[in-house]
């Protein structure tokens, strides 16, 4: 599928202009076409779950080839906050106290379990952000001997600052850390390779740039962490053979990351299916690279439109944009337009995925700047 063809995918956009994916991305037509499926034989008594959850297999399979690892470390966990909260509870049973470096305007789903610590003894340094983000050298200046945990939006969800994941990881395993990145910002708008990254937890929930509904998410792994650990909260999903281990008395775990799973949202997952094969369908190369093509376009015509906007350039720079326009009423204007954004701390937010066009940036840009 090219890309000019994935506006068939989203014709109920109409004339809108969609630059809103960092709160929620738009369905595409098969995952809307299934959800309205299953719900339709939910309501004649003839929802079929298995089929389901065959479903939600087939996603970990898939959101497993999007960041380059083994499905076996993939847990279906539906928000990024319980997987923080599974790397939280591993951390207070497993060390005695240190460090926790995290930055002081993270999203709170990357800080607040890190803060609940405390009352383990942990000492949370929160780092202060510059123009939008926490930078390499600021974690570096901060990590010593007992940080044991580094966490870190890969792309700020209010200003669009992407971090050196690689950097990071040089850092944390001077200081014996573990690296915890929230990939909701990331992972789906450009390319990521968790494995070659060494990042040792990925969280990723699938209503943004995955294109998936609230309720499916992923929790990726790494196999020293994923085997180190045990599941804060397990449930029948958490069996090595979940279908014949609805009943007790024995619990058997299952060896992979599917241990961390919770139970499968079950229209979500018959829709999330079709959301990732639409996007491994248009390519992931070609989908990271039609978005870096539309953020450079973005960012120069900004500059030449001579609009306020967090400039952090190509090497730190992502699909959203934080601007403060001259006039105070930028965001109606916008929403009069048909431009769907939003406003994160005061500013206009725009954030750009595949079904974006070049079109669509000048015209946004004309606006903002008439």
């Amino acid at each position: 599928m090219s890309l000019p063809e994935t506006a068939s995918l989203f014709a109920d956009l109409g004339s809108s202009i969609y630059m809103n994916t960092a709160a929620t991305g738009v369905g595409p037509k098969p995952a809307v076409d299934a959800l309205q499926a299953a719900a339709a034989a939910w309501a004649a008594g003839r929802f079929d779950y298995m089929e389901a959850e065959r479903a939600g297999e087939r996603a970990r399979q898939l959101f497993a080839e999007m960041i380059n690892v083994s499905a076996d470390c993939v847990a279906l966990i539906p928000t990024a906050s319980a997987v923080a909260d599974q790397v939280a509870a591993h951390l207070r049973t497993s060390t005695c106290g240190g460090n926790i470096l995290v930055g002081h305007q993270e999203y709170t789903s990357a800080l607040f379990p890190w803060l609940q610590l405390k009352s383990a003894g942990f000492e949370i340094r929160l780092l202060p952000f510059e123009r939008g983000g926490v930078t390499v050298d600021q974690f570096a200046a901060a990590a010593d001997a007992n940080t044991r945990l580094i966490a870190v939006s890969g792309v700020q969800s209010a200003t669009g600052y992407r971090v050196d994941v690689a950097a990071l990881r040089e850092i944390a395993n001077r200081s014996g850390a573990l690296l915890y990145v929230d990939g909701a910002q990331m992972v789906g708008a450009l390319r990521i390779d968790a494995a070659g990254l060494g990042i040792d937890t990925l969280a990723v929930p699938s209503h943004k740039f995955l294109l998936g509904t609230r309720g499916m998410g992923y929790g990726y792994f790494a196999p020293h962490l994923r085997d180190a650990m045990m599941p804060v909260a397990p449930g029948w999903k958490a069996a090595a053979e979940p279908f014949a281990s609805f009943y007790g008395p024995e619990m058997a775990l299952s060896p992979t990351a599917s241990r961390f799973d919770q139970s499968l949202a079950w229209f979500n997952a018959l829709g999330e299916v079709e959301s990732l094969r639409c996007h491994h369908a248009i390519g992931l190369e070609r989908i990271g690279r039609h978005n870096a093509d539309l953020a450079s376009q973005m960012r120069r015509c900004l500059h030449e439109a001579g609009i306020d906007f967090l400039d952090h350039g190509p090497a730190h720079g992502s699909t959203i944009f934080s601007l403060q326009p001259q006039r105070s009423d930028a965001a109606a204007q916008l929403a009069e337009a048909g431009v769907v954004a939003s406003v994160r701390n005061g500013r206009v937010r725009l954030s750009l995925h595949f079904y974006n066009t070049s079109e669509q940036v000048d015209q946004v840009v004309s606006l903002l700047s008439g």
